[in-house]
């Protein structure tokens, strides 16, 4: 077990907490308030929080922790139930990482079911057969698939390597890299292994391919909503979708894929940015789940006032009796 900082200790793990109730709820939300207008829509929102919940489970199994060495980045885990059993957690850590890349596509996904239900509505009444869901399932499991492949080609740690680092590790950390699951990006050192820079490329291609997928998406359903003879009310509705799935992308973007671009690439300028990382980078990548539902509950009407009402029952019931107590107080 690795001590990082008190930051890096609690803080992801108050997020992932947080996280797994407000998905839950979100979950149980969506099922009982959606209005007739969502339709459909709401399984892709009960899966995308499952996706959540499932990215917190393992963040919290494997809290990650970003260390530097030797024109290296070096993302390892600092403290897990599953820790002693090594391979077993690697495992897991690499999965976790992938969440990201899956986290994506299925932002897509929502980005294609939203273009079809605008400028194709005849296959919309297809999108969830049976067939079309095992696609999709499908394309996205192999999309973020490749992020483990790219990990386990060229970022995996072989014994030499962790024999290569175990002194630095020992001597800053007090434990050895042979106890310790990590993958490591080299992008110089010919001692430890082959350059990554071309696989870290590829990660990041893969990345931006969907963001620009989404853009192109996007730009073709508000042309549509502008053109399309449609009533006020259900223009507003689309229009207010797509905000809310344009902020789906911009959030994970600036608190998931920006941090690890940062993560991934400024050892290359050989600086030292690890405890930036740890005490900020990761929360960040952290608080996503949390955000993410927050935002649809905001911008979608049905679901902000089922909560309002929800809340209000829940104060109501102590505002009434803490006015009956002052009222009796004054005789």
């Amino acid at each position: 077990m690795i001590f990082i900082s008190l930051a890096h200790s609690y803080i992801p793990k108050i997020l992932c907490s947080l996280a797994i109730l407000i998905n839950t709820f979100f979950i149980i939300l969506v099922y009982t308030k959606s209005s007739p207008s969502i339709g459909k829509y709401k399984y892709l929102l009960i899966t995308f929080s499952s996706v959540n919940i499932l990215a917190t489970c393992l963040d919290l199994i494997t809290p990650m922790a970003n260390e530097t060495f030797k024109l290296s980045f070096i993302v390892f885990v600092a403290d897990s139930l599953i820790y002693k059993y090594r391979d077993f957690c690697q495992f897991m850590f690499a999965l976790r990482c992938c969440m990201i890349a899956y986290t994506f596509g299925l932002i897509s996904v929502h980005f294609l079911y939203r273009y079809f239900a605008i400028c194709q509505t005849h296959l919309t009444v297809s999108f969830f057969k049976l067939k079309y869901v095992l696609l999709i399932i499908f394309l996205v499991f192999v999309y973020g698939s490749t992020w483990m492949l790219i990990i386990m080609r060229w970022l995996w740690p072989d014994d030499e390597i962790r024999m290569k680092i175990d002194s630095y590790f020992l001597e800053k950390y007090n434990e050895s890299t042979n106890n310790i699951p990590f993958i490591i990006a080299n992008y110089g050192n010919p001692d430890l292994g082959e350059n990554a820079l071309l696989a870290m490329g590829l990660a990041t291609l893969i990345s931006i391919s969907s963001l620009i997928f989404d853009a192109v998406l996007a730009t073709k359903i508000y042309l549509a909503i502008k053109v399309l003879n449609l009533s006020d009310h259900v223009k507003k509705m689309h229009r207010i979708l797509l905000i809310t799935l344009i902020a789906q992308t911009s959030i994970p973007s600036f608190l998931t894929f920006i941090p690890c671009f940062i993560s991934w690439f400024y050892p290359i300028l050989n600086l030292d940015l690890s405890s930036f990382c740890n005490s900020i980078l990761a929360p960040m990548i952290s608080s996503y789940p949390v955000i993410d539902p927050l935002v649809i509950i905001l911008a979608l009407a049905d679901y902000r006032e089922a909560v309002i009402k929800f809340f209000r029952r829940k104060t109501t019931p102590f505002l009434t009796n803490s006015s009956t107590f002052m009222e009796t107080t004054r005789f």
